[in-house]
């Protein structure tokens, strides 16, 4: 029998995974969407610096949605598409003033 596709992979993730801070224990619920806006079309290698920056200013989404849309874009930098820190800025308003200024991950 053919071994499934989570036995190939799992083990070769374990060995070959690139050390990323949103993949770390400690990274919250709202760490890793921070990353999901970020990496779109992005390389990790500008988006890192920048995600540890971004987590150690705007720890929550109430900290990102009380800040105001001009500073969140000059922190958004030179990561492209800066629509995208509109949306994550929005994201963060919404899940501060709606889901207790949590990401659910179930």
């Amino acid at each position: 029998m053919a071994a499934s596709l989570p036995d190939l992979l799992l083990p070769w993730f374990d060995e070959h995974a690139r050390d990323l801070p949103w993949r770390r224990p400690e990274t919250t619920p709202w760490g890793v969407l921070v990353s999901e806006f970020m990496l779109q079309q992005t390389p990790v290698s500008r988006v890192a610096p920048i995600w540890t920056e971004w987590l150690a200013r705007w720890p929550t989404p109430a900290a990102l949605a009380a800040a105001p849309q001009a500073e969140v874009l000059r922190a958004w930098g030179k990561l492209g598409y800066p629509r995208r820190a509109l949306r994550l800025h929005a994201a963060a308003t919404t899940l501060a003033a709606e889901h207790e200024d949590r990401c659910r991950t179930n």
